[in-house]
């Protein structure tokens, strides 16, 4: 893990929406809001935070299956945003993305056999056949199934199916974008275990989506916590579990549900009015929730700056901090 396969610069995503059907003009929400991170060759970064903030956009950007607003993603030093349509249906097998939702992201009038040889084909793949019976063992499913439709599979192996497909073009880049919450939880260490165990096979890289702290704890090597719109706190797993530096972040801490009924949480929950993006037209996005703010977090949005050697964190009360400890 020594170099950079993704680079974002300046990430932002706007939509015009309006806020009530009888509403004449429509207002702009930053969905992704000038985001800067980067994910190493053969790690998986991980993106948690609640519904709404901005993940799956961002995602989705990465993918290009949406067009950003501004900024830039490189892949492999690649700048996707500059590239043509032509250009980009070259680059399309090197990145690829396992979806939320394995009931939907399948075509159901397709059997296996054909959802797995789509992508084989549209891309000119020779040897289809011993290409496909590859991608089944590597997602641990019985030649056998070739000839089912997607209704007769169970939810774990319909999102191994989809796994499959996201590897059928040798990629070196996945975005798993929630792909074990629509899952039994019996299901889902199945499903994340397939994940690691594959990325140390095929030399993966991975972007993986949750809004479950304990789930991005399990797979990830490094994670941004994401609210609307912005990343607020970034660090190796480790460091934000055990250091987190955000109140936010403490926040989701906060919901992680213990095993052992005698521990208690060592975060404080908090208020959750939800997320409104029209809410806050200055300053930090947090402040309307946080307990901890200052005037300053009303009036000036924080910049994601490094706090210790490799922990970023948005947030005046660490600016404040560190300022008053150099004078």
């Amino acid at each position: 893990m020594d170099e950079n396969l993704i680079k974002v610069k300046s990430l932002r995503k706007e939509f015009r929406v309006r806020q009530g059907f009888f509403a004449g003009k429509k207002k702009i929400i930053k969905a992704v809001d000038g985001l800067n991170f980067s994910i190493l060759k053969g790690e998986t970064f991980g993106l948690v935070g609640e519904s709404g903030c901005g993940k799956s956009t961002t995602g989705k950007l990465l993918m290009r299956l949406l067009d950003p607003t501004s900024g830039k993603i490189f892949f492999k030093g690649q700048d996707l945003t500059a590239m043509s349509g032509k250009e980009l249906m070259e680059m399309r097998g090197n990145f690829q993305m396992v979806f939320q939702n394995p009931y939907g992201s399948l075509n159901p009038k397709m059997s296996l056999k054909e959802i797995l040889e789509e992508p084989l084909k549209i891309h000119r793949v020779s040897n289809r056949g011993k290409r496909l019976y590859k991608l089944l063992d590597y997602v641990g499913l019985s030649t056998s199934f070739l000839d089912r439709y997607p209704h007769e599979f169970s939810g774990g192996q319909r999102q191994r199916i989809s796994i499959a497909r996201a590897l059928a073009l040798t990629p070196k880049f996945i975005v798993a974008d929630e792909p074990v919450s629509a899952l039994d939880v019996s299901i889902q260490a199945q499903i994340l275990n397939l994940l690691v165990d594959l990325q140390k096979e095929l030399k993966l890289t991975y972007l993986f989506i949750s809004h479950d702290l304990g789930v991005v704890q399990y797979v990830s090597d490094r994670a941004g916590v994401m609210y609307m719109g912005k990343i607020l706190e970034m660090a190796n797993c480790d460091d934000l579990y055990e250091t987190a530096l955000h109140p936010y972040t403490k926040a989701l801490l906060s919901a992680i549900p213990l095993a052992d009924p005698h521990k208690k949480n060592l975060f404080t929950r908090t208020e959750n009015p939800g997320l409104n993006f029209f809410a806050v037209k200055k300053g930090c996005p947090y402040s309307p929730r946080c307990k901890e703010k200052l005037d300053i977090c009303q009036k000036e949005s924080p910049l994601l700056k490094e706090h210790t050697s490799g922990h970023f964190v948005a947030c005046h009360l660490y600016s404040i901090l560190k300022r008053d400890a150099q004078k």
